[in-house]
């Protein structure tokens, strides 16, 4: 028999039996030993799957930042051999994008994509120019527009980390090298001695000789960070500064439109206009008072 929705839920579909799935909060359970076996053993086996996925995707991911972080270090002393580890980073890079469909992976993976054109101009001259923000901004808004289908399709929320990619969006839409951020490697954000210290992104400074942590939440968050870390509230620090008479949750649809090129009504242009200032002045005035 063909399997067929539960009736209290649509949503849940049972894929090994005409009964509703057994951890459906409203389905009528069987008392058939043989059923609930059954179906204990399909979800185990179905998490051993995901769990097995999950791991590999993420080994696929530090294999991938191991050569963009060995290619950064390596750019002051053979930029050919750091062009050429770039290369291989992407490369795995965007095998893992093509056999991976979690939503988290995804992402993450790509926003990196995204500073590909940064830091190639970095390591083979040194420096990123203008052209580079553009094509960087361009993909990020290409990532927010994937975001925003997953979304539409009823995948898991990931607004967290939505925020954080607009705002590496807005820095990047600001051509603005000396501001641009980067996210930051799985090693080095979880390499602090405490929480305290956790960063996803930073702002390099002075040839890339320093940089500006930063720490991008939703809304306010009451955890302590290291001074040394900027800690952006982005509900409230940027979002909450733009409109007295409108309550903006999000820009990620004014950034596709203007990052991939579509119609933007002015009056967000100028919303968008005003995010980056807002970003830039936080960073700025961060940096002056260190």
């Amino acid at each position: 028999m063909p399997p067929r929705p539960c009736e209290k839920n649509p949503g849940c579909i049972d894929t090994f039996s005409a009964e509703p799935r057994q951890f459906c909060p409203s389905a009528n359970f069987s008392l058939d030993p043989m059923v609930i076996a059954e179906r204990a053993c399909t979800h185990v086996m179905n998490w051993r799957r995901q769990e097995y996925e999950r791991r590999e995707s993420k080994a696929k991911m530090d294999t991938v930042w191991g050569h963009i972080e060995a290619a950064l270090s390596a750019s002051n002393i053979n930029r050919s051999e750091a062009l050429r580890l770039l290369e291989v980073a992407e490369i795995k890079l965007l095998h893992l994008l093509d056999n991976t469909n979690r939503i988290a992976f995804q992402l993450r993976g790509r926003t990196l994509l995204a500073f590909m054109p940064c830091l190639k101009s970095r390591c083979a001259r040194g420096e990123v120019t203008t052209e580079n923000c553009r094509e960087t901004y361009g993909m990020l808004g290409q990532t927010l527009r994937y975001y925003r289908q997953m979304q539409s399709n009823h995948q898991k929320d990931n607004s967290g980390y939505r925020n954080e990619i607009e705002v590496l969006a807005l820095l990047a839409r600001s051509e603005d090298t000396s501001v641009v951020a980067y996210p930051t490697s799985p090693r080095e954000e979880s390499s602090g001695v405490s929480r305290s210290t956790n960063h996803d992104s930073y702002v390099p400074r002075d040839d890339w000789n320093r940089k500006i942590p930063m720490q991008v939440k939703t809304g306010l968050n009451t955890r302590k960070y290291d001074p040394r870390i900027l800690k952006i509230s982005y509900h409230l620090d940027v979002l909450g500064v733009l409109s007295p008479t409108e309550k903006i949750t999000s820009l990620a649809d004014d950034i596709v439109a203007d990052a991939t090129g579509s119609s933007l009504a002015y009056p967000r242009y100028r919303l968008l206009n005003k995010a980056t200032d807002v970003l830039i002045s936080l960073i700025n005035n961060f940096d002056k008072k260190r």
